[in-house]
């Protein structure tokens, strides 16, 4: 198998060859260690099935060929999960949780202090992405309502630069990486909020249409096993060095660099992903994103209420949103599988 990027291609029927993207993240880089070391290609011969990794340089036209059905699982984020393919009509399944970030997710201003120093200022954020969540999650946290202040967009490809360049830039919603090059170039600039404290919020996951799941559960059971497998060797002291060197130079930083990521992106275990996946929390959670995404219009002119928002159904059956429209599915069966030795 070959690391490629992104091209189309069709879904077949009776698959045997399947692909899965990402864009570059932390959380999502194990991907890359996987397929490159060959952990992949074993999990996928167990099943007779071939599996193709690769990279979307372009996370939204990524996730718009995923909802095409030109890829057959994407890595993404939960708000993303159910306000792109989710609510665009395509049946989609989460069914494997990579990690949650635990401080990855932050907000840096060059004047203010806390979050009741933003009030009536301008925030720089891409908008209506998860970075437009955490920023709302900490006005409400604060007391402090959504139009406390203006947000302005920003691609999150042009923030490290613009941040440093640009004065009126005060305040801004951004991440790890990027985060670093802006606090170094202004030193005065302070973290006021990060995601850690709104603990499992915050998700990146794999998702894949529902049918191929249904059709072929191999697939999903070749990528878990794999993915839980490169967990292993992250935290194993003989093969950790070779995992983090390669992922360090994926993502253009050395080892310091790539410690200081993981230091704040918690990777789970297939018993507490199976618990995030299963536990009353994630309802929670998703109640947040659903009102986020419906307060912004994310939905579309057709979600005039909390109602009509597609629903999202739960590991244990209970439905969020319409119940005779459900798009999205919670399905913890391969990470429960993991967990019990069974894949």
């Amino acid at each position: 198998m070959v690391l490629s990027t992104l091209i189309a291609s069709p879904v077949q029927a009776q698959q045997k060859e399947f692909k899965v993207a990402f864009a570059t993240y932390i959380g999502f880089e194990p991907l890359r260690w996987m397929h490159q070391s060959g952990v992949l290609k074993k999990w996928a011969d167990k099943y007779g099935i071939t599996i193709d990794v690769m990279i979307a340089n372009d996370y939204v036209g990524g996730m718009t060929q995923f909802t095409a059905g030109e890829i057959d699982a994407f890595a993404t984020t939960s708000l993303d999960a159910l306000t792109m393919p989710a609510a665009g009509g395509t049946e989609t399944s989460i069914f494997l949780i990579t990690d949650f970030s635990d401080g990855n997710d932050q907000i840096i201003s060059k004047t203010a202090k806390t979050m009741k120093d933003l009030a009536g200022g301008t925030v720089w954020v891409m908008q209506f992405t998860i970075s437009h969540y955490v920023l709302q999650r900490a006005l409400a946290m604060n007391g402090m309502p959504p139009n406390a202040v203006t947000t302005t967009n920003l691609s999150d490809a042009d923030q490290a630069a613009a941040y440093v360049a640009r004065p009126e830039i005060e305040h801004i919603v951004t991440y790890k990486p990027a985060s670093g090059p802006m606090m170094a170039g202004v030193p005065s600039s302070t973290e006021i909020f990060d995601s850690s404290s709104i603990p499992q919020e915050v998700m990146d996951l794999m998702i894949a249409r529902t049918e191929t799941l249904k059709a072929s559960p191999e697939f999903a059971k070749a990528l878990t096993g794999a993915w839980y497998e490169t967990m292993e060797a992250l935290k194993d002291p003989a093969r950790a060095p070779e995992v983090k060197a390669f992922m360090a130079s994926a993502l253009q930083t050395d080892i310091a660099g790539l410690e200081d990521q993981l230091s704040t992106t918690q990777f789970l275990t297939p018993a507490e992903a199976y618990t995030s996946l299963t536990e009353k929390k994630l309802t929670e959670t998703f109640t947040y994103i659903r009102d986020f995404a419906f307060e912004n219009g994310l939905f579309g002119q057709s979600a005039r209420t909390l109602d009509d928002i597609v629903g999202t159904r739960f590991a244990d059956g209970t439905v969020l949103g319409d119940d005779a429209n459900v798009m999205l599915h919670i399905d913890p069966t391969f990470t429960k599988m993991a967990m019990d030795g069974a894949l």
